[in-house]
């Protein structure tokens, strides 16, 4: 249960549509392998106490993922030791768009979400649905639909660990099967500054993730 609630964060968390299966992506993003933000993030689960970690996303560079280039980010917690999740990611028109999201805890699960479309993951104005198979240690368990809505929501002013920015702020609320996401993402250039994060599962209130950016490049 662990691995899923921290896969479902991610699909939300990620700030960035081409068809799924898309060539090698061209021209590079603006960014090296290597590159690394730090967040400290709070997790609050229903009839939990609140816990603060941190939290690390890595670009990876481009790699090969089911028959195409893609690029992808690596992202891990102190809150969720053992657990890995790798985004991977289409580049277009100067955005990421995610297709997928593969996630491995310390007993060697798998757990794989496959998009039918790219998902908005930041800076756009769209709605799109779609669907997703899920894989389960590499066997199918289903499909189930997704849906997501992004807006912007206009210029702020940030406080977070790693500082005080001018931010954008966009609204994001991303559906996958029984669970919904409600996100208020903070973005300067490529990086997120500060992510707040409302999760729910049929329709009741699951908890809340916030990540304030600690370190990494902002630009």
């Amino acid at each position: 249960m662990r691995m899923r609630w921290s896969v479902f964060l991610a699909l939300a968390i990620l700030s960035t549509l081409v068809p799924r299966g898309a060539g090698s992506p061209s021209p590079a993003p603006p960014l090296s392998p290597g590159t690394t933000w730090t967040y400290r993030y709070t997790i609050a689960r229903a009839s939990e106490a609140p816990q603060t970690g941190t939290f690390k996303i890595v670009f990876g560079g481009p790699t090969a993922f089911r028959g195409a280039t893609y690029y992808y980010m690596d992202q891990s917690g102190t809150l969720e030791p053992g657990v890995v999740e790798r985004a991977y990611l289409a580049w277009t028109r100067g955005t990421f768009r995610q297709v997928a999201s593969v996630a491995s805890d310390a007993q060697n699960n798998l757990l794989e979400i496959l998009f039918d479309k790219s998902v908005p993951t930041g800076p756009t104005q769209e709605v799109l649905a779609g669907s997703a198979q899920v894989f389960e240690n590499g066997t199918l368990q289903g499909k189930v639909p997704w849906r997501a809505v992004a807006s912007r929501q206009g210029p702020v002013n940030v406080t977070v660990p790693a500082g005080t920015f001018r931010a954008m702020r966009w609204s994001i609320e991303f559906t996958l099967g029984q669970v919904r996401q409600v996100s208020s993402i903070h973005t300067v250039g490529f990086a997120d500054v500060r992510i707040d994060t409302k999760i729910f599962t049929s329709g009741s209130a699951a908890g809340s993730i916030l990540r304030e950016l600690v370190s990494g490049p902002v630009r």
